[in-house]
């Protein structure tokens, strides 16, 4: 009894010894668990603390870069306000000398500027002309005006002059012409000469015409084959052409500058050279519109029943045709610039 009673308390002893162990085992994990847990939420706390700490830093290094830039760029702005007071101290004079000189420049421009204005409007008036039509009425301002005109046309002759062959022999043609063209002296209204002089192109061709300042240009064909009527109807023609002002008439505005620049030099020769005076001159070749033929056989028509010849505009067109025809049958009589200024007499 005594063996089974130690035994048991034995067991019981043992049991309770097992029972305080692990008692006190699970005591220990839980206050292990608890430290460790305490331990991870300081290490997270500081970790915050240290980014936040990190993160003021960085912003405090940012507010100091800034800082430095804008006291650099405030010293830089201060050095350059400080080096042009004293730029401006020292040429005070001189910026007073440039304000000056602008102010006279922009004067001088602007008074040059008109002056000049003033100049080319006056010139302008000075070589236009207003022109009214004889037959229609019609009022046209012309680029150059009579007397220039003629000036022109001495230049435009010496041209002609140097570019054909001219006959200083034949006395008997140059009577027959001058003949013709004193008929026409006592024809009050053309307002300008028209005993200008006569030069004889050796040539067959089909040439006649005449300038503005009254010279006139007659192949030999032509003065040796017409007859005097002939020549008178063809001169009469011409002198319309001059009276009716066609040719000028054909003159673009756009030659004012070169005319201009021609009477400057009084429209000498020599000039002629240096400016395009061709490109004038080829305006006197132009062929002429239908309307001003028909009013240049009107005023021919006029002209001619004043010297005794009666053709109406009609009967003078046909006429002239008959002419034309007359040389244009002969294979070696070169008619075609005659057809290239008259294209309605074909």
């Amino acid at each position: 009894m005594i063996k089974k009673f130690l035994s048991t308390q034995m067991q019981l002893s043992s049991s309770f010894m097992k029972m305080g162990i692990q008692a006190n085992m699970k005591n220990n994990f839980c206050s292990t668990n608890s430290s460790n847990e305490k331990r991870e939420q300081q290490n997270q706390e500081q970790t915050e603390q240290q980014k936040k700490q990190q993160q003021k830093r960085e912003e405090a290094k940012e507010r100091a870069a800034k800082e430095a830039q804008i006291r650099k760029q405030q010293k830089e702005e201060k050095e350059i306000e400080e080096l042009k007071n004293q730029y401006e101290a020292q040429n005070s004079y001189f910026s007073t000398a440039s304000q000056f000189y602008k102010l006279i420049k922009s004067k001088l421009l602007l008074g040059g500027s008109g002056l000049l204005a003033i100049i080319f409007g006056y010139q302008f008036y000075d070589i236009t002309e207003s022109n009214v039509d004889p037959v229609d009425g019609t009022k046209k301002i012309l680029p150059i005006n009579k007397t220039y005109e003629r000036k022109l046309a001495s230049s435009i002759s010496g041209i002609f002059q140097g570019e054909s062959k001219i006959i200083n022999d034949n006395k008997r043609l140059y009577n027959k012409m001058k003949k013709v063209q004193q008929k026409f002296n006592r024809y009050e209204k053309m307002n300008f000469p028209v005993n200008g002089n006569i030069y004889l192109i050796d040539r067959d061709d089909f040439i006649f015409f005449m300038l503005p300042n009254g010279d006139t240009f007659v192949s030999r064909r032509v003065a040796f084959d017409l007859k005097e009527i002939e020549l008178q109807i063809l001169m009469g023609y011409e002198l319309s052409h001059l009276y009716m002002r066609s040719s000028t008439k054909n003159i673009p505005f756009s030659q004012f500058g070169n005319i201009l620049l021609m009477k400057l030099f009084d429209f000498t020769e020599l000039f002629s050279q240096f400016v395009p005076l061709q490109e004038i001159r080829q305006y006197y070749t132009l062929p002429l519109s239908r309307e001003q033929e028909n009013n240049n056989m009107i005023m021919a028509a006029d002209i001619l029943d004043e010297l005794g010849v009666e053709l109406d505009p009609e009967s003078l067109k046909f006429y002239l045709r008959d002419i034309c025809s007359y040389f244009k049958k002969d294979p070696n009589a070169y008619i075609l610039d005659f057809y290239k200024k008259h294209p309605d007499l074909l």
